[in-house]
Order: structure tokens, then sequence, then C-alpha cells
């Protein structure tokens, strides 16, 4: 597994041509606990698998993650987002199915500012307002990253739907400006400006059936 350039533009964060996996780890030496990390190459051979030490880029880490939850695996992709393996299982196969299912999914995390840019855009967005500690918070991520599976495509509005999550432990102070007031609560900002919360842990098609 090659260590991540960050001086590299291409290195993901900025978008790339192909889809990019990072493993962010304490420091290099614990890539030995991690050894059947190396069939991932294989196994996902259309995605960049690299790591990074965050000893080196303590701040980076800092600014991304929980410190507390390394390593952990974030997907940067080719649309220039990003998603962090929030479950932060730790077996291969667990592992590989965030990979694989995060690089095709619309949903970003979101920083303060893509979070603004977001509920000002005027177009279709679903903001998760979420805590990592909370278990249906981590089934809801499950079931939004699917949720462009299950979109008709003939649809003229629901392909076009962005998703967004905002870490209510990491930005508090947005979570209590949008009046949420428990885990997970999302909420449907529309192209004319409405606003719909909609509270609790949802399928799916259930979500597809309250945007509707």
């Amino acid at each position: 597994m090659l260590e991540v350039n960050w001086a590299d533009k291409s290195c993901g964060l900025y978008g790339t041509e192909s889809p990019t996996a990072v493993l962010f780890v304490q420091s290099k030496d614990a890539l030995n606990e991690k050894k059947d990390y190396k069939k991932l190459p294989a196994a996902l051979p259309d995605v960049k698998i690299l790591f990074a030490d965050c000893s080196k880029i303590r701040s980076t880490c800092q600014n991304m993650l929980d410190m507390q939850k390394l390593p952990q695996f974030v997907t940067f992709k080719t649309t220039g987002g990003y998603e962090i393996d929030y479950a932060n299982k730790k077996s291969y196969y667990d592992v590989r199915a965030f990979i694989k299912e995060s690089i095709t999914s619309p949903l970003h995390v979101l920083s303060e500012e893509a979070y603004n840019n977001a509920v000002k855009s005027g177009q279709l967005w679903i903001i998760d307002y979420f805590a990592p500690w909370c278990p249906p918070c981590l089934r809801l991520i499950g079931e939004y990253r699917r949720l462009h599976s299950i979109i008709d495509r003939r649809d003229e509005i629901l392909p076009k739907l962005k998703i967004g999550l905002i870490d209510c432990q990491k930005f508090n102070h947005i979570c209590q400006r949008a009046g949420v007031q428990s885990y997970p609560t999302s909420a449907l900002y529309t192209p004319d400006g409405r606003v719909q919360q909609f509270v609790g842990y949802h399928a799916a098609a259930t979500v597809l059936e309250l945007i509707d």
C-alpha cells in the first residue's frame, strides 16, 4: 500500500480521475496490524488504495477525523467530495464493502463552508445531521449511501438530489442553529427555499416517500 502525497493535488482531496480510498493511521507501524488490507487493491482494481500517516500530517487528520478512531478509511470521489467510514468496522470484508458502496454514492461529508454553500445553493439537498456515536445515525447513513440506487432515473427531480452529512459532534453550533434536538435529524432543502425536517431512522424507500 502506497503512502498518499498530500502535496500532490491528484491525491484525492481535490477530485481525481479515479476514486481513491485512504487508510488514515496513527503511524506507519499501525499498518502491520492490518495486513489483510493488502488484498484491497486486487479486490477493487478501479480504486486507488493508499494510506496516510497522521504522525506526519497531524493537522490534516485532526481537521478531518476523530483521532481516537484511527485507523479509519476515507474515500475521495471523482466529484471532489469525500466520505468517512464512521461505522469504523475493522474487518477486511466490512472495509471492502464500505469502499465499494461509497465510491459510487453521491453522499458527501460537509465542512462548514460546504454546508453553508449547500443550503444556499438553490438545489435539492438532504442534509443529515448526525452524531458518530449514535447507532441509528450510522444505519441511516447506510440507507442514504444506497438511496440513488433505488431512484427512478425517469423522475425529473430525484436524480438531481444531493446528500450531505453534518457531524453534530464536530459542528455543534451548526446543528443548534438548524434546530436539531435529537439524532438523527434530516432536513430536505428545496430549490424554492422550503425546509422540511424528519427525525429518526428511515429506510431508503421511506426517505423517498418523505421527499415526495
